[in-house]
């Protein structure tokens, strides 16, 4: 069902008799995943990355896009709000084929479903690693995309989580026989939430070196203007002492007073070169 209205799902409820908080969930554009078993029917809420995202997307709802899943003894009903590729094709795949839609063909087409949803992950993070990584050839750093893609893993690396625990509550309530599906599809998400979070912690050794390097340029600014501070603190010491108007200073008269003043400018800037240089601070 695609962009159901409300009275759509109602007659849905009354025909499958689904619950209200079901029906509920399933028009509430914003739910994160989750996994419900209800007396009659298994009730799944996945998201998966919307093929129609804007560039500029970093936050859940601007990425991906709700699948809600019902499926009872001898029906699978999908709802969401715009089409997704993969399930059109799923569609086409299974409509020829299934003549009397059994418990045992449900199951592998809700797997197949939720691979899917899951694998529509794997090409935007893949994406944003290759920027991570093209970040340490890359002199000019674009901070903005950066906090976009850190955004943009972090949305992914939950809604990645609440879908494992999906698959963990789904395990323990499947048939012993069918139990192996499952748990490959577990092992795929597994390794699809390795890579978000090699993702995340990518962007956050980037954004720590980053820092780091700033850092470490205030850091050097302020010491070359500490060193020319001190070179100047004495020779501004000498030219205020000598610069102050009272009449009775020996050296205003003495004809050796400017060259001497001169010479314990110089005298003072090279000792203190002396001294950084003794002490490696140049």
């Amino acid at each position: 069902m695609v962009d159901p209205g409300f009275e759509d799902l109602k007659q849905l409820s009354t025909d499958y008799g689904i619950l209200d908080s079901t029906i509920q969930d399933c028009m509430e554009p914003y739910h994160l995943p989750k996994y419900e078993k209800h007396e009659n029917y298994n009730f799944i809420m996945l998201r998966a990355i919307d093929p129609l995202h804007l560039p500029e997307a970093s936050d859940v709802n601007e990425l991906t896009r709700k699948i809600a899943l019902i499926f009872g003894d001898n029906y699978l009903i999908t709802v969401h709000r715009a089409s997704f590729p993969f399930l059109e094709a799923i569609q086409e795949k299974y409509k020829k084929t299934i003549t009397s839609f059994n418990s045992e063909k449900k199951l592998p087409i809700c797997i197949e479903i939720m691979n899917q949803a899951f694998n529509s992950y794997d090409p935007l993070i893949d994406q944003s690693l290759v920027f991570i990584n093209s970040l340490e050839q890359d002199s000019k750093i674009i901070l903005k995309k950066v906090f976009k893609v850190k955004k943009q893993a972090s949305s992914l690396k939950r809604l990645l989580r609440l879908s494992h625990e999906i698959c963990v509550k789904f395990i323990a309530d499947a048939p012993t026989e069918s139990r192996h599906l499952i748990q490959d599809l577990k092992e795929d998400l597994e390794n699809t939430i390795f890579f978000a979070e090699d993702l995340n912690e990518g962007i956050h050794h980037y954004l720590n070196l980053y820092l780091s390097i700033q850092s470490q340029r205030t850091n050097e600014t302020m010491r070359i203007m500490a060193i020319f501070s001190a070179f100047f603190m004495p020779i501004t010491f000498i030219v205020g002492l000598y610069g102050m108007n009272f009449k009775n200073m020996p050296e205003l008269e003495w004809q050796f007073g400017y060259p001497l003043s001169i010479l314990l400018m110089l005298a003072s800037t090279v000792a203190i070169f002396i001294w950084f240089k003794k002490n490696k601070w140049l």
